[in-house]
């Protein structure tokens, strides 16, 4: 297992196998083998196994959506694209544990603005995020903070990798 975090709040355990490139059935199996793993080492606790990936193709993306339905599975892909001379890291969740839920299983919608976030991270956080949407917006003026439960900033960041022709 590459790292394992835990939600003190949830009593939830997180699996997390990460792969460089695309994904491919060994890691698929040990993602899922690590969560078992732990369940049956630690079943006072919820477990979700969690795939991190640079590419997860359609094919594998199918396999562990059915695989969802019995296991709690989330699967992220991470981005890396250079802005300057600095690195930035985009993590894009494509399979989410909670998402099969029925609207009527879902828990009561919390409203999620600013308030929400400050709370749920903090202040400088939510400070740091107006201060990336002024630099984004040297791009794209219509770009705008959207309070969303999971992400407070969502861009299509291709404009940054795209090359003008020669």
């Amino acid at each position: 297992m590459d790292l394992l975090f835990q939600d003190p709040e949830s009593n939830l355990r997180y699996e997390v196998e990460i792969q460089l490139g695309k994904t491919d059935e060994s890691h698929i199996f040990r993602t899922i083998e690590y969560w078992d793993l732990e369940r049956k080492r630690y079943p006072q606790y919820d477990h979700v196994a969690v795939l991190i990936a640079e590419d997860i193709t359609s094919r594998f993306l199918n396999i562990i959506s059915l695989l969802n339905g019995f296991i709690p599975l989330v699967a992220i892909q991470l981005n890396a694209i250079q802005i300057g001379d600095q690195i930035a890291l985009i993590f894009t969740v494509v399979l989410d544990h909670r998402l099969g839920l029925a609207p009527e299983e879902e828990e009561e919608q919390e409203v999620t603005d600013r308030t929400y976030w400050e709370k749920r991270s903090s202040k400088t956080t939510v400070d740091m995020a107006d201060e990336v949407l002024r630099l984004l917006r040297t791009f794209d003026q219509e770009l705008a903070l959207k309070y969303n439960k999971f992400y407070i900033i969502q861009v299509n960041l291709s404009f940054l990798t795209e090359r003008p022709a020669a």
